[in-house]
């Protein structure tokens, strides 16, 4: 029996390779003699074959579990070796092999495409907006506690579809709302962001050409501890995206499942840039991006003063 087990949502799909062990440890071998795991990235194809080769000890089956091995693994021969035992249904007759991948697969790769023929394949997708919410009003439930409609939005806007970290915030906010509703208000308070709002807002101001706002935005993160370069930086990568996501929009993509399939976006990031790129034209962007890399560059290397290096670059990028 063979289990193929990968996608972003590793929250989910770690959830199922736990379950899968736990089930095995408690219906095959309670000793748990029987269960190998192997880092696929250091695995050789002799420990391969001697894993799936050996007679189980005093059960009736045998556990082999590889973790990211297609991503990581650079031996040549593996992938055919691996290949040619999966073909062995003799071989495999007393195994239970379950391969878990937590990083992004070339399905282009004779492996994947082998691995893809099984029964047991279970692609985790990270969920959508609607089945976030019903897994976080889920979750809440099940600690004895709810959640407003509107603290629930806002729950998704800081931290996307992430389930490490919401399971995280999730637990914190509904033991301190200790069976009571989980308000706005205590979202806010407790939970810190995946995503820098404030870089979303600043890159809002620039696009509606509200100077006031922006250099509002600016100073506020300056007098709050934030490094100009860390900024810069947080600019720089965001306006790279915006760039991205208007080749694709001039090419045809017009969805934000699109955008973060293509990009490899976290879903939230790819919504957020695609309102705020339709008020840029390829050119306008191109511009932008160059003149902060520019003032990246003078910061690192010139004995300007970096705060007004940036006010200079706001006043560049919004004439």
């Amino acid at each position: 029996m063979i289990f193929f087990l990968y996608g972003p949502d590793t929250y989910r799909s770690r959830q199922k390779l736990n379950e899968l062990k736990a089930k095995f440890l408690a219906d095959v071998d309670k000793s748990s003699l029987n269960l190998t795991v192997f880092e696929g990235k250091n695995l050789k194809p002799a420990e391969f074959r001697s894993a799936v080769s050996t007679p189980p000890f005093l059960a009736r089956k045998r556990m082999v579990v590889i973790t990211d091995l297609l991503g990581d693994n650079k031996n040549k021969d593996l992938p055919s070796e691996i290949i040619a035992l999966l073909d062995n249904d003799k071989l495999l007759a007393d195994v239970i092999l379950i391969f878990w991948e937590s990083g992004k697969v070339d399905r282009r790769t004779a492996l994947f495409k082998r691995l893809d023929r099984e029964k047991y394949v279970s692609e985790f997708a990270l969920l959508s907006d609607s089945e976030l919410k019903r897994w976080i009003t889920t979750e809440i439930k099940k600690q004895n506690a709810k959640i407003e409609p509107a603290a629930l939005e806002r729950l998704l806007q800081l931290l996307g579809s992430d389930l490490w970290e919401v399971t995280t915030e999730v637990g914190k906010l509904a033991a301190y709302a200790d069976g009571k509703t989980i308000t706005v208000a205590e979202v806010n308070a407790f939970v810190k962001g995946k995503f820098d709002d404030n870089i979303f807002n600043f890159v809002d101001a620039i696009s509606a050409k509200n100077q006031q706002r922006a250099y509002q935005l600016l100073s506020d993160q300056l007098d709050s501890g934030a490094h100009e370069l860390y900024l810069l930086t947080m600019l720089i990568r965001q306006f790279r995206i915006l760039l991205q996501v208007r080749s694709l929009l001039d090419e045809g993509a017009a969805d934000a499942a699109t955008v973060a399939r293509e990009l490899g976006l976290h879903p939230f990031v790819a919504k957020k840039s695609l309102v705020q790129v339709r008020h840029f034209s390829l050119d306008a962007l191109t511009a932008i991006y160059q003149q902060l890399v520019a003032t990246d560059l003078q910061i690192k290397t010139s004995r300007a003063d970096a705060r007004t290096l940036l006010d200079l670059l706001l006043i560049k990028i919004m004439s």
